[in-house]
């Protein structure tokens, strides 16, 4: 398996200037004169990173969608407003996530990498945890508290990435070890960490710092999805 073929070069200051001109013409009349913009230099370089980390991502979990297709690993560039207060039509960024698909986005774990006009996030988690999916995890925890902290506390995870969700204001646990007591607030939760665009996003560079960073969560995502790794992660 080719883990490491390179077809991606990077964003270009093309990509950062249509998601800067959309912010001022957010409608869909500016969208179809610009669409060759958004196909040549958003769309484009977006499925060749997803082709590019597509064998990694197959690698550490089969079950992960890797096909660099919106809807699949894309998000669309077009919101659905029926219910939200923000009526802007088009997203002015993207993101791309490597996840199961066996439920809504918000409810899945998730690898992810998204895209502004100054700056870019990674990283895994969660955009809202189901209630249950938490229950059976703080059990998890609970159960094998010294295999979840030698992973939660890992210095380079620690190092990396920063850990932010929303908690409850008490805890829905009434008796665990005090060292666990971060884990039991939790009412969904994620990992991120973030750069600007230059010179990061700009070369194929990108795509192995994405690489490492998911790697560095791979142990914590075995963890949440209750499976044993299939890729020997060692961090240093």
């Amino acid at each position: 398996m080719n883990l490491f073929r390179r077809t991606f070069r990077g964003f270009s200051e093309e990509t950062f200037r249509f998601f800067r001109d959309l912010r001022q013409h957010n409608d869909r009349g500016w969208f179809e004169e610009n669409r060759w913009r958004y196909s040549e230099f958003v769309l484009t370089p977006l499925k060749l990173l997803v082709e590019d980390l597509g064998p990694l991502m197959r690698a550490l979990d089969p079950q992960l969608e890797t096909r660099p297709q919106v809807n699949r690993t894309i998000a669309r560039i077009f919101r659905d407003t029926r219910f939200s207060k923000n009526k802007a039509l088009l997203r002015d960024h993207l993101w791309v996530v490597f996840r199961r698909h066996h439920g809504r986005l918000s409810d899945e774990v998730s690898f992810y990498f998204e895209l502004r006009e100054d700056r870019f996030e990674y990283g895994m988690g969660f955009y809202s945890a189901p209630r249950d999916w938490m229950q059976e995890f703080r059990r998890r925890i609970l159960a094998h508290p010294e295999r979840f902290l030698k992973i939660a506390n890992h210095p380079v995870l620690r190092e990396t990435f920063t850990l932010s969700g929303e908690k409850y204001v008490r805890p829905p646990v009434k008796e665990f070890p005090p060292e666990l007591k971060e884990w039991m607030f939790w009412k969904s939760f994620y990992y991120h960490t973030g750069r600007p665009n230059h010179p990061a996003a700009c070369s194929a560079a990108l795509v192995d710092l994405l690489r490492e960073g998911f790697l560095i969560l791979y142990p914590m995502y075995c963890f949440i999805q209750n499976m044993k790794p299939l890729v020997n992660v060692q961090l240093s």
